[in-house]
């Protein structure tokens, strides 16, 4: 790992992590975890050796290092002793790689960007299979849902929210579900359907955006639920393809997840958007709407 490079990603994570949220987020929440990685470090690792281990052998100025100091920059250490284990092993996985695990069964935080089609044909009825118990309208239908898993996830989750029909716009920015909750729910709860659905233009402007935001501590995932086809996308299929092809980095894995509602939707033209990005195309379940994306690695 270069100077630059580590020094880089000592920068990003100090600024966004401390010792007492963010280890214990990324440990999912164990302070027994939490404990012993402090413990293990303020014991075995000093501060100069340490340091210059990680900058893979960059001459660290050696200082005698008081124990009250060590104390003081433990925080930084563990910053920058995470950002080297995270990002080492993504690339040394290459592609294919799943997020890092830290701890015994722990897994990742999640930030989702969530995109709904709110076009004119989600002011129609559910479909009337069997499998669907109701005839409320699919807007109607998705809000009840989503209202529900929301109150089911973290606080710590991180939740932007997209809408599109005529046009892509952020319905709410990116930020601690927590924090957003009762925002999130009211603007949820005011969506109206209208318009045409510029799918590909949307997917594009979405991704663009989860990409700038992507973080090597979380789960990073796109979730859009659509009911038809695109409509006057901009971009047709294969330019929207063209596009996505750079911005998807397996060291940076950023799945789009596809929930469908209805039979009138194009899977194959979804499963070529996916095949890029990775993810998948899942049909509404009855029960919950985002629960079963989630669960997935």
């Amino acid at each position: 790992m270069t100077r630059r490079r580590h020094e880089a990603l000592v920068a990003d994570l100090t600024a966004h992590l401390d010792l007492t949220t963010g280890l214990r987020e990324i440990t999912d929440a164990a302070p027994a975890a939490h404990a012993a990685l402090v413990a293990d470090l303020d014991a075995h690792l000093p501060i100069d050796a340490g340091l210059a281990a990680i900058t893979d052998g960059v001459p660290a100025q050696r200082v005698p290092t008081p124990r009250r100091k060590r104390k003081q920059l433990l925080p930084t250490l563990v910053s920058a002793l995470l950002a080297a284990i995270l990002t080492t092993t993504y690339w040394t996985l290459g592609e294919g790689a799943s997020p890092p695990v830290i701890g015994p069964a722990a897994a990742l935080p999640h930030r989702i960007t969530l995109v709904l089609d709110t076009s004119m044909s989600m002011a129609h009825q559910m479909p009337s299979a069997d499998k669907y118990v109701d005839t409320a309208r699919k807007l109607d239908w998705v809000r009840t849902r989503l209202t529900a898993d929301l109150r089911t996830l973290p606080s710590t989750t991180e939740l932007g929210v997209w809408t599109f029909s005529d046009t892509p716009s952020i319905l709410v920015p990116l930020g601690r579900l927590g924090e957003n909750h009762q925002d999130l729910s009211r603007r949820i709860d005011s969506l109206q359907p209208s318009g045409n659905s510029r799918l590909y233009d949307a997917v594009l402007a979405a991704y663009q955006s989860a990409t700038k935001d992507w973080s090597v501590t979380r789960s990073n995932r796109v979730i859009l639920i659509t009911d038809g086809t695109d409509q006057r996308s901009a971009l047709s299929l294969q330019q929207l393809l063209d596009r996505l092809q750079p911005l998807a980095d397996p060291r940076r894995p950023l799945p789009i997840h596809f929930i469908t509602l209805g039979p009138e939707v194009d899977p194959v033209a979804l499963r070529q958007i996916t095949g890029v990005t990775g993810g998948d195309v899942t049909e509404l379940g009855q029960a919950s709407l985002l629960g079963p994306v989630l669960d997935r690695p």
